[in-house]
């Protein structure tokens, strides 16, 4: 039997040089972050000059493609780390967190990274919890100049621009760029000086993909120049208040009615149960020519319209697809609703307050045919439903299914149905429940991929269970009629 022994020395365990070199050379992205409150791990100054004499010129990580900082302290060893693993071959860049705001990001690690890196295509700075930063604005637009950039993203929703002539200096700068997305702002939100003597000079002019962020409610944040919003294809609103005036968005429609770019809209609340009024989404849907519609989904409360579960998506599909002006076909094809609705309150004589509806606000099952038959191009759809109720006309699944047999022409295109089961606690499925939800969906979606539920905080799992079942005979059913084979 061969025996073992000690190693002599520590050189006898370290691994050769060449070994590091190969692990080090396979290494495409580094992501250092601050470990969620952990104490850093500590590297003498000792290590780092070794590892700086063992390197000389050369880069630790020659072929790193991607870096990213994730909020470290400005003094730790992750900032130490930077000049060893910064290398020729970086392609992206990501610096998120309020360290972008110390003396030591802006005179330090930021002009490294741009002059170790004069190829550098795609970078990204956020900090979303400073309150103040002053410098970046200077900063940026001179040590980044040079820069071939072709995606940048800056997102400083908090750290207003101390120079109103920012974004101007960064469209004539960084001509090359095709994807920009912003989260700047102006104290106050007004207006930005005059950019009209900048209306015919060609700013961006390979620029393909403009995603804004917008902080005044319904209103368009007037930070952002009009030349900009004419080349807008994504817009994210974020609501600090209730939407509840039908015409909430009237202004902002209106202002964004010519731009053929814009494609995409997402809704964010910044506080809980912020309640949107449908009538006011509906000139969004009926005006714009969308491709994605998505309004937070755990944040956000849609107000029901009338008594019946489901009238509010009701009548936003009727926006989207079926209502708009003649001439203007219907491009969505992706859309979100809040997993909470709500009936509206009802006054009580009584009791001389408002109180809870107190009618079920949740779609029906009868609901889904109706997004078959009029949601035409729809592919991804996200919404609460309760399963327990099939339709408020008496209808069974039977019905509905004997009743496509008359559905208009051309099958629906959904691809992904993701669901938040709101049937009461008390009301479980039955066995045969199963195998007629999956009937149903098979039957007026036969493109559909997957049925997922939706994952949000505080979400009721108890049905999820019964989900991956009616799942289960979907996909079998679907099999089989692909197979020609006659269903159960």
């Amino acid at each position: 039997m061969g025996s073992s022994r000690e190693p002599d020395s520590i050189a006898e365990t370290t691994p050769c040089p060449s070994n590091c070199e190969r692990v080090f050379c396979t290494v495409r992205t580094i992501s250092l972050r601050d470990g969620n409150g952990k104490a850093t791990p500590c590297v003498s100054l000792a290590a780092f000059s070794w590892l700086g004499q063992q390197l000389s010129t050369s880069a630790l990580m020659p072929g790193l493609h991607a870096v990213t900082f994730s909020d470290p302290n400005s003094n730790t060893v992750h900032m130490g780390l930077l000049p060893l693993i910064l290398s020729p071959s970086v392609q992206s860049v990501t610096f998120d967190g309020s360290f972008i705001a110390a003396d030591e990001f802006n005179r330090y690690a930021f002009p490294l990274v741009c002059k170790t890196i004069p190829n550098l295509q795609r970078l990204s700075l956020s900090d979303k919890s400073s309150l103040s930063n002053a410098t970046i604005w200077q900063t940026f637009p001179v040590v980044a100049a040079e820069l071939p950039l072709q995606s940048l993203n800056i997102s400083f929703p908090n750290a207003h621009m101390s120079d109103p002539k920012f974004l101007a200096s960064l469209s004539r700068r960084f001509t090359e760029l095709t994807s920009l997305t912003l989260d700047v702002h102006i104290p106050g939100h007004t207006p930005s000086e005059d950019m009209a003597d900048m209306a015919d000079k060609p700013l961006l002019p390979n620029l393909a993909f403009l995603h804004l962020v917008n902080r005044s409610n319904c209103k368009l944040c007037k930070c952002y120049p009009a030349f900009l919003l004419r080349r807008v294809t994504v817009i994210t609103f974020h609501f600090s208040e209730d939407v509840s005036d039908r015409d909430a968005f009237l202004d902002t429609v209106d202002t964004l009615a010519d731009t053929p770019s814009l494609t995409k809209i997402y809704l964010n609340a910044d506080k809980k149960a912020l309640i949107f009024e449908p009538s006011s989404l509906v000139p969004l849907l009926k005006r714009l020519n969308l491709e994605e519609f998505l309004i937070n989904n755990s944040q956000s409360v849609l107000q029901n319209e009338g008594s019946r579960g489901g009238k509010s998506i009701q009548s936003i599909i009727g926006a989207a697809f079926t209502d708009r002006p003649e001439g203007h076909s219907p491009r969505l094809r992706v859309l979100s609703f809040p997993v909470t609705q709500r009936n509206p309150p009802v006054w009580d004589s009584d009791e001389s307050e408002w109180e809870d509806g107190g009618e079920d606000p949740y779609p029906a099952l009868a609901t889904l045919c109706d997004l078959a038959r009029y949601a035409k191009g729809l592919e991804r759809i996200s919404l609460p439903i309760n399963t327990s109720v099939v339709g408020y006309d008496g209808e069974t699944v039977e019905s509905l299914v004997r009743s496509w047999a008359d559905a208009p022409d051309g099958p629906s295109k959904l691809r992904y149905l993701e669901i938040t089961e709101r049937r009461a606690n008390t009301k479980a499925f039955v066995a045969s429940g199963y195998r007629d939800i999956a009937t149903l969906l098979d039957t007026i979606f036969p493109h559909l991929q997957s049925v997922t539920v939706i994952d949000h905080p505080g979400r009721n799992s108890k049905w999820d269970a019964d989900w991956e079942l009616i799942e289960e005979h979907r996909r079998m059913r679907k099999a089989l009629r692909l197979c020609g084979v006659k269903h159960w």
